[in-house]
């Protein structure tokens, strides 16, 4: 124990650093596998060929790619490669990984995290014609409203399920007080809107440049209606929600120096590698 510092005050610094870890190791990891998996091998799997790669190590990124045969269906197969896979991965991490310890928990949110980046990613560039949503926009016509709205649902129950999952856990590791509430509440939404912020700016720009500008001037020019704002809101209240009918497990989780140190190993680890492949690729 060091000198002056509670028992309490290290739990609630460790729990702090294993949850900014756990968010940049997520950010980065969720990155290299949006962009240069999903969108970079759908593109090879359509008979294209990758031209450019630029991974940013502490945001987001994009790549650039060529389709010798550019159909709709291929085009649309590529924008989606992104959000495809982190749906996939997420569904996976959430039904495949059990068990109650913290890091088995942690692990398990980050399923849910990555259905509610990708849904939300979906569901607000589908509406508002940006990013990977930007092509579907135009071939969806007024279809396009439905089918972001059944997207935001998803998103909404990832969120309220993500939550309900870890959030009594991560309270119950450093001591079943309101003033301890309080704090993960804090941390987690710190990091939550850090996490969402660097998600709305990462994704791959397929279309051209030209006519996705016109897409926001029109946006703008129409006033759309703020759908983003919306289901933002409503994630948030699905992830108060969820936490809410949290379930107090019946014996404090074992929130370890290991378990922070592990996490900050895969962070460093995280953003090695988006320097490495920024580097190369």
């Amino acid at each position: 124990m060091v000198p002056g510092v509670s028992a309490w005050s290290l739990a609630v610094a460790r729990l702090t650093g294993l949850l900014a870890c756990v968010a940049m190791a997520t950010a980065r990891f969720g990155l290299v596998l949006h962009e240069l998996v999903g969108h970079g091998g759908a593109a090879l799997a359509m008979g294209g060929q990758i031209l450019e790669v630029r991974l940013f190590w502490f945001a987001g990124g994009w790549i650039r790619y060529d389709l010798h045969e550019p159909s709709v269906a291929a085009m649309v197969i590529v924008s989606m490669g992104g959000i495809a896979i982190e749906l996939v991965l997420g569904t996976i991490l959430w039904f495949v990984v059990t068990g109650d310890a913290l890091g088995r928990r942690i692990a398990r949110t980050i399923g849910a995290a990555l259905v509610v980046h990708a849904g939300w990613y979906f569901a607000t560039g589908t509406w508002h014609g940006y990013g990977d949503g930007a092509l579907i926009y135009q071939v969806l016509g007024d279809a396009r409203y439905p089918a972001a709205i059944a997207a935001g649902l998803v998103t909404c129950g990832a969120a309220f399920v993500g939550a309900r999952w870890l959030f009594a856990t991560v309270v119950a590791s450093i001591g079943p007080t309101r003033r301890v509430a309080g704090i993960a509440i804090a941390v987690i939404a710190r990091d939550y809107a850090h996490w969402l912020d660097e998600a709305r700016r990462t994704g791959a720009t397929i279309d051209d440049a030209a006519r996705e500008r016109e897409l926001h001037r029109l946006d703008r020019d129409n006033r759309t209606f703020p759908f983003a704002w919306l289901l933002a809101a409503a994630v948030a209240l699905s992830a108060v929600a969820g936490a809410w009918r949290s379930r107090t497990p019946s014996a404090r989780p074992d929130l370890t120096g290991r378990l922070v140190a592990r996490a900050a190993v895969i962070a460093v680890a995280s953003i090695a590698l988006v320097i490495a492949l920024d580097a190369v690729v």
